[in-house]
Parts: structure tokens; C-alpha cells; sequence
């Protein structure tokens, strides 16, 4: 990663905690999405990468969604 980008990423983690991100920085902190460090949860959060990418094969997607359905199945 370059220093360039670097910067950037410090700038974006000040411009959070502060509170004044806008929509075009966190566009642009989405576009170096691949460049942030997978233990920086702040960072990735912004950037709007999920956790962990849920396949229907999987357990722990269908404990979910099957949650999900009884719920919705409640209200209506």
C-alpha cells in the first residue's frame, strides 16, 4: 500500500470520529475498500464490507434466515 493511500485511510478513521464524513468520502473510502486492513472494523464498517460473506449451503445462513422468516411469519 502507498503512503498516498496511507493517508487517506488516517484521514477518513479523523474525519469519523469527528463526525463529518460526506456521501463523496464515503464513496471514496468504499473504492479502498481492498486497501484497509481486515482488522480495522472501523474502517471496514464505513466502508460498508460485510463481515463475513453467508452461502446457503452454510449453517449459520440458514439458522439465520430461517429466524427471519418465523419473525416476519408473526407479524402478518
Amino acid at each position: 500500500m502507498n503512503d498516498t493511500i496511507k493517508t487517506r485511510l488516517e484521514y477518513f478513521r479523523k474525519q469519523i470520529e469527528n463526525e463529518s464524513m460526506s456521501y463523496g468520502e464515503i464513496a471514496e473510502l468504499q473504492s479502498l475498500a481492498e486497501h484497509i486492513d481486515k482488522n480495522d472494523t472501523l474502517l471496514l464498517q464505513w466502508a460498508g464490507v460485510k463481515e463475513f460473506k453467508l452461502k446457503k449451503e452454510d449453517k449459520e445462513y440458514n439458522r439465520h434466515f430461517r429466524n427471519k422468516e418465523k419473525i416476519y411469519s408473526n407479524l402478518f
